[in-house]
């Protein structure tokens, strides 16, 4: 079974057992996967992102600064 780590802005770390629970966690209409606002979040998108990388970075519309970290373990 998979963990996954959150990791918010301001350096809170929320550790989370499931992809379920991982995506309940991070869901927003407004967040996205990539600087520029293209991939929206969601959880096709962010498995992807994690079987790439192990990480996912996380946007707010808008924003151009990462919000989210999340690692898979």
């Amino acid at each position: 079974m998979a963990t996954y780590s959150i990791v918010d802005e301001g350096y809170v770390v929320t550790i989370v057992k499931s992809f379920p629970e991982l995506f309940v966690n991070v869901f927003d209409d407004d967040l996205f996967l990539d600087q520029d606002n293209n991939i929206p979040l969601n959880g096709k998108n962010l498995k992807k992102e994690l079987a790439l990388y192990g990480m996912a970075w996380i946007y707010v519309e808008g924003d151009n600064d990462w919000n989210l970290k999340i690692q898979k373990h």
